[in-house]
């Protein structure tokens, strides 16, 4: 029995190859798909109740099936389309790093769950998590990048004090030497991950403005 596409991959036929708008359309839709598939992912690690982790393994078939079909897309000229392919190439790229957090980082977000230090970072991802799920859904994807960024940058903004007192804590003797790297972890996965979703909606945003212009 010949073994099917994962669905998320299912709009992906080479025939749309001779009409380059129509296949980097299917590109997009399929992208999308697989990119609110993993926001719920990592929104159902964080621990919120109404989102479903997704198959890890069918999706990084998805990702790299989407890969090999955007490979297959050229573009005639080298303007606005050409610009897409170029768009979607940087998305995937960050989609496959997003995937590797969550494949094989998955108890680091689960010390994200746990730490008390980290809760009111864990709801605020969470929620603006959830707006970039609805965002994208909508194809509003200038909200979805605007909180996107916000998370990234609140994330980042305090790292460096998170992390000193972290050391501090665990020079003191507060926190055990191997429970304070965990928790340092953690916020490099909260780091890490914030990173790649802000890049993903920028170029998404950066796709379909260049698509306008075909």
């Amino acid at each position: 029995i010949p073994s099917e596409k994962p669905s998320f991959s299912k709009k992906l036929d080479v025939r749309l190859y001779e009409e380059p708008y129509l296949a980097l359309e299917a590109t997009r839709h399929t992208i999308e798909e697989e990119f609110l598939a993993l926001m719920h992912h990592i929104n159902a690690l964080l621990g919120a109740k109404d989102h479903e982790e997704t198959n890890l393994t069918q999706l990084q078939i998805a990702l790299t099936n989407t890969q090999h079909y955007l490979d297959g897309i050229n573009p005639k000229e080298k303007g606005s389309q050409w610009k897409q392919v170029i768009s979607f190439i940087h998305v995937l790229d960050h989609m496959h790093r997003l995937h590797e957090r969550c494949f094989e980082e998955p108890e680091r977000a689960k010390r994200v769950r746990r730490s008390h230090y980290l809760e009111e970072k864990r709801h605020e991802l969470m929620r603006q998590n959830a707006l970039i799920i609805e965002a994208i859904s909508l194809k509003q994807y200038a909200k979805a990048k605007k909180s996107a960024k916000k998370s990234a940058k609140e994330i980042h903004k305090s790292l460096g004090q998170y992390r000193a007192d972290i050391t501090t804590k665990m020079a003191n003797d507060e926190i055990e030497m191997h429970l304070g790297t965990k928790h340092l972890q953690a916020m490099r996965w909260l780091v890490r991950t914030t990173r790649h979703i802000s890049r993903i909606c920028y170029h998404l945003e950066e796709a379909t403005y260049l698509s306008s212009e075909t």
